[in-house]
């Protein structure tokens, strides 16, 4: 038997860790992959689009028997700091693959798109423009065959983004039920981005979802990524909203040093 000798020991960082998280998502090991026939079911799939979407919800309470059935097959869990989220990083990471492997799937290759710099860096200027002429394109038609109709929006970014930077970069989303958003930091050639996406609802008003969501991604950026770019996404999905030309529901402008992007 060989004994083992100081040099065949090798310091974990978190670079090794992420590796590993990332093979094992890739692998869809059985007992992660059996994840997504939970997922057709209508009272887990209640569950699941609320926390994408951060949906507040009095009805989403731990005595509610959806919430049970979800915390006794280990997708959501409940803390007094977070509320109802995904159990944990890799089964949020699997969720959201799932979730939206058909819209990754059938997108053009990234090499029809502008979203790089000459030197290769990311350009996420370019990069979001790129979206919104996608989801001009494609999202009217793509939501007619959504289950997740209300997490679309999110769930057709986070493939658009993942579609470019797998490989090159890394998304950490964060996602909880009562937050109102979904927030995004993008890792690209060691320049960090920060995205937070935030829906307009029938009975709200844009000004003030707006207010909050520059408000929101300040502290998340403060959080995660001090002076990094930072993006408001808003999608607003009022239907008086839908009636309007494409021209009038895109948008483009900057608040705060923050770009915020109407769709």
């Amino acid at each position: 038997m060989r004994i083992l000798q100081e040099d065949d020991y090798q310091t974990v960082t978190i670079e090794h860790i992420l590796t590993a998280r990332e093979q094992m998502i890739q692998a869809r090991e059985t007992h992660l992959d059996a994840l997504s026939v939970r997922l057709r079911d209508p009272k887990i799939r209640y569950v699941i689009e609320s926390i994408i979407t951060g949906d507040s919800d009095p009805s989403m309470n731990r005595s509610n028997p959806d919430i049970e059935l979800a915390m006794d097959l280990g997708l959501i869990k409940w803390s007094s700091d977070t509320g109802f989220a995904i159990s944990n990083p890799i089964y949020e990471e699997i969720l959201t693959r799932h979730l939206n492997a058909g819209y990754y799937d059938n997108m053009p290759p990234p090499s029809t798109w502008k979203w790089q710099k000459e030197d290769g860096k990311l350009d996420m200027d370019s990069l979001l423009r790129e979206f919104q002429r996608f989801w001009r394109s494609h999202s009217e038609i793509w939501e007619e065959k959504s289950d997740y109709t209300e997490a679309f929006p999110h769930l057709l970014l986070t493939a658009f983004l993942q579609r470019l930077l797998n490989g090159g970069g890394r998304i950490d989303r964060e996602v909880a039920a009562g937050r109102g958003r979904m927030d995004i930091c993008i890792e690209y050639m060691e320049e960090k981005f920060v995205i937070e996406i935030k829906l307009v609802r029938q009975r709200d008003n844009p000004e003030n979802i707006q207010k909050d969501g520059l408000r929101q991604i300040s502290a998340y950026s403060d959080k995660v990524a001090p002076g990094a770019p930072a993006y408001l996404i808003v999608f607003d999905r009022r239907n008086e909203t839908k009636e309007k030309s494409w021209d009038e529901r895109l948008s483009w402008t900057a608040e705060d040093n923050i770009t915020v992007v109407g769709c």
